[in-house]
């Protein structure tokens, strides 16, 4: 079960909840009443209409019911949000400033990365490099993208399928040109163009899309090769795991 649908669930439970909950207090506040009545009439409590009680049983187990819901859904998006965040990135993984990488148990930060709230995070953009400090300690550091650019890389040629990363150069009405510099973990000894068409961005409502609401120039894109030969490649960002992994704002500024 995804993040999303637990948020859905919790929030469809806790509305559900709120709204038993209000109406178990009008049947309370009703039936106070209903009873200070009957006292200054003189009457018997247990002239309160017998059907309501049964009324006022149902919406106040109705109530329990939804205290539990709403505390095992809570525990389980707690638990779920643990257990991701303890398990350690892999190697060759993007991250940006701040993402947490490893607990401090497991490893040790090297550069590029921080130790904050038990966990070695990014300190800066770049992709995770595992290896072994002067102690003989698993260490785990973040290589810099502008290391990545300027590093002489393989002869490695994109094909159709690879998972590639690019810079965005160029942003057009219905296009975006980018410059691909690793082809799956590979960095790449010199950069190949790119094209990421209108149709290509996502996978759904392709009618309302905007190029630029999706890219700027300087941006680090995650892309599939849809097709293309050594000229130029049309890339495919319309999958989850695709997309922006490193952006510019409006000025050009990371």
């Amino acid at each position: 079960m995804t993040n999303t649908v637990r948020w859905g669930w919790f929030l469809l439970i806790f509305t559900w909840f709120l709204f038993v909950t209000g109406m178990s207090g009008v049947f309370g506040i009703w039936h106070w009443a209903f009873q200070i009545k009957n006292v200054k009439n003189q009457k018997k409590s247990h002239d309160f209409p017998i059907i309501d009680y049964y009324f006022l049983l149902i919406i106040l187990t109705g109530g329990v019911v939804a205290w539990i819901w709403v505390g095992i859904n809570w525990l389980g998006l707690k638990y779920f949000r643990m257990t991701k965040a303890k398990r350690p990135l892999e190697t060759g993984q993007l991250v940006l400033p701040g993402q947490p990488i490893s607990p401090i148990n497991a490893a040790t930060g090297g550069p590029g990365t921080i130790i904050h709230t038990s966990f070695i995070r990014a300190s800066i953009p770049g992709k995770i490099v595992q290896s072994l400090d002067s102690n003989g300690q698993h260490q785990i550091s973040v290589e810099r993208l502008l290391d990545m650019f300027h590093r002489k890389g393989s002869s490695i040629l994109p094909e159709v399928n690879a998972i590639v990363l690019g810079r965005v150069t160029k942003i057009k009405p219905k296009e975006a040109t980018v410059n691909i510099f690793v082809v799956g973990e590979t960095v790449c000894q010199r950069e190949f163009q790119g094209i990421i068409r209108i149709q290509d961005v996502k996978a759904t409502s392709k009618d309302t899309i905007k190029i630029y609401a999706f890219f700027r120039p300087g941006d680090i894109v995650r892309a599939q090769i849809s097709l293309g030969d050594q000229s130029s490649y049309y890339l495919s960002t319309a999958k989850n795991d695709l997309g922006v992994v490193f952006a510019t704002d409006i000025t050009g500024d990371a």
